[in-house]
């Protein structure tokens, strides 16, 4: 239930002042680069860095606001589609996903990580490592499965096996069998906060999530639905009208861009707490 009358004030003020900060540090950082322009190509290069990402932390801080609004018909929408503004030169991409619309990586059993390596994928011999690895580096106990991983792989290696709940998508890299181009696919459809208000929420996930968790055969109808939208074939306003931020937590991703090809990334995963005097909470920062 999200706060109402003053409390829902408090909660936009706080939010408000938020991006306020962020906002006072992204014009005085612009205004202190902008002196120094033209002193050569390293300090060019460092300058179009810090512009992008005092453009990037002012995107979170604008995200963030808009997701908090209590009026539905201007609150930023949870629906992973891409939307596109500016500041200060820079080219701003932000997409809102919904960590409850992703797999939670810690809860899931091997019927759902063979899926969603498969539908990533993988086969043969590899994809029953994998499973098996990453089923080791969950479990308490250092005895492998029979394609899989535990202390004697991994200690040549200089790599300690988590022997519990994964704390971050990226230490999945550390697995047997993974590698960049596998995490970097896999990536956007695991979650380790899922947040506290209710279970996964196939209305938000993405075609690879719903094939994991739900089987092709069960969810091709929602997977057709899913892609669609995402290409903006059909839209989400559903899922936008009636999705309450408070309990969920969100992954907010920023993109920067300047005229010359520079990039920054920025991504927070964010959790809504309906409380006034900290109205949300930051998971993770990268």
């Amino acid at each position: 239930m999200r706060p109402s009358g003053g409390a829902a004030r408090d909660d936009g003020f706080a939010l408000v002042a938020a991006v306020a900060g962020v906002a006072v540090f992204a014009y005085f950082a612009f205004e202190i680069l902008d002196t120094s322009r033209g002193t050569g190509a390293l300090l060019h290069a460092q300058q179009d860095r810090a512009t992008l990402a005092a453009a990037a932390d002012a995107g979170l801080a604008q995200t963030i606001y808009n997701l908090g609004l209590e009026d539905r018909a201007q609150r930023l929408a949870i629906d992973g589609l891409p939307r596109a503004s500016s500041f200060e030169g820079a080219r701003l991409i932000v997409t809102v996903t919904d960590e409850r619309g992703k797999i939670a990586i810690n809860k899931v059993g091997s019927d759902v990580e063979r899926r969603l390596f498969a539908a990533a994928g993988v086969g043969g011999d590899r994809l029953d490592i994998l499973v098996d690895s990453l089923d080791d580096w969950k479990d308490e106990n250092d005895t492998p499965r029979p394609h899989g991983a535990e202390t004697a792989y991994y200690q040549p290696l200089g790599i300690r096996p988590r022997d519990g709940a994964i704390r971050t998508v990226d230490e999945m890299a550390q697995i047997r069998g993974m590698d960049a181009e596998l995490l970097a696919r896999i990536a956007p459809a695991i979650t380790v906060f899922p947040g506290n208000n209710g279970d996964f929420n196939a209305d938000t996930a993405p075609p690879l999530v719903l094939e994991a968790m739900q089987g092709t055969a069960g969810a091709s109808f929602d997977i057709q639905k899913r892609q669609q939208e995402l290409v903006g074939e059909r839209t989400a306003l559903d899922i936008a009208a009636d999705t309450p931020v408070t309990g969920r937590s969100l992954s907010v991703r920023v993109e920067a861009r300047l005229g010359d090809g520079s990039v920054y990334i920025r991504e927070m995963i964010v959790e809504f707490t309906g409380n006034a005097q900290q109205p949300y909470w930051i998971r993770y920062v990268r």
